[in-house]
């Protein structure tokens, strides 16, 4: 399965899946960079697997990547951290603090407080609605006619496979690619999407539900609306 096809059916990596990317590494000596922003947020059946957990071998070329913005919401501060072999941790700050700034005082005192005091009552509550977004922007999205219902098995968005849509799309103006559906999303039904060509799939949409629950359920009843209207 390719890339695209995967991340449209599930966005979270299964152990088979995790322990090929691993034995590929060791083959090639590769690194990984393991991205885990967006771990508190899995949904249904599906579970976030640590890459080096599973799998020590890799530990040692593994850098974990990770931040508060999306578990805790605190989009904007900019503060997280990177794990992995020390020498190359010593290379990365010897070049982030010529590079960067450091984040803010406000930012660093909050997330040790939350280290230190946090009982993981703020996150069970901001996973509870995140779910209840999800499935009712699910429940509005099966109204899509020529559109698949995204499983949305991660994170909080839906990532839209716009195939069939714009396969039919000739005669529909500026509607023939996702770049040309996002710019008529915004003008048309006043919905903000991603285009799928920001992450090289140029037949993709991705919506964040990560907004009131009001405000989402209009967003997307006005999407269904102006999308299933196309011909």
């Amino acid at each position: 399965m390719d890339t695209i096809a995967r991340v449209r059916r599930a966005f979270v990596y299964d152990v088979p899946t995790l322990r090929g990317i691993a034995d590929l590494a060791v083959k090639r000596n590769l690194w990984i960079i393991f991205d885990e922003c967006y771990g508190d947020f899995v949904h249904e059946h599906h579970t976030h697997h640590p890459i080096a957990s599973i799998i020590p071998g890799v530990r040692s070329r593994t850098l974990i990547v990770n931040g508060f913005s999306k578990s805790l919401a605190l989009t904007g501060w900019r503060i997280g951290y990177l794990a992995g072999p020390k020498e190359v941790i010593n290379a990365v700050k010897a070049f982030q603090s010529h590079t960067t700034s450091n984040p803010n005082v406000i930012a660093q005192h909050a997330v040790l407080a939350h280290l230190q005091r946090g009982d993981g009552a703020y996150e069970s509550k901001l996973r509870s609605q995140l779910a209840s977004a999800r499935q009712m922007g699910l429940d509005v999205l099966s109204s899509l006619t020529r559109v698949p219902v995204p499983k949305a098995a991660g994170g909080f968005y839906f990532y839209l496979d716009l195939s069939r849509l714009l396969q039919s799309a000739s005669g529909n103006g500026g509607r023939t690619t996702a770049d040309g559906i996002v710019d008529s999303l915004l003008s048309e039904a006043g919905v903000a999407a991603v285009s799928g060509t920001t992450f090289g799939d140029p037949t993709g949409l991705r919506l964040s539900y990560g907004i009131p629950p009001e405000r989402l359920r209009i967003g997307l009843s006005r999407l269904v609306q102006v999308l299933n209207a196309w011909r």
